[in-house]
């Protein structure tokens, strides 16, 4: 599990990886990226990603935004390949 932090404005870098992932916003507010969409995240808020989902968050608020991140490759089933961009 991380718990990254992020001042206002600065984004967590959209990434794209092979484990499923919760993102959880523990304080402040944001905005989340993902596949290509924007939605605001407050506080409380939870992200599923699936695999190689793209993904990331920005800190809109004023204060400091700290999310938590927690990553598995579950039900002891091979790491998906990363799909071929179309």
């Amino acid at each position: 599990m991380r718990r990254p932090e992020s001042f206002h404005g600065s984004p967590a870098e959209a990434m794209q990886a092979p484990p499923e992932e919760f993102l959880y916003v523990a304080k402040g507010e944001g905005t989340w990226h993902f596949q290509g969409k924007d939605v605001a995240a407050h506080e409380g808020d939870t992200l599923y990603v699936k695999p190689w989902d793209l993904h990331g968050i920005t800190n809109t608020g004023k204060e400091k935004l700290t999310f938590f991140v927690v990553k598995w490759n579950g039900r002891q089933l091979p790491v998906p390949e990363k799909p071929v961009a179309k």
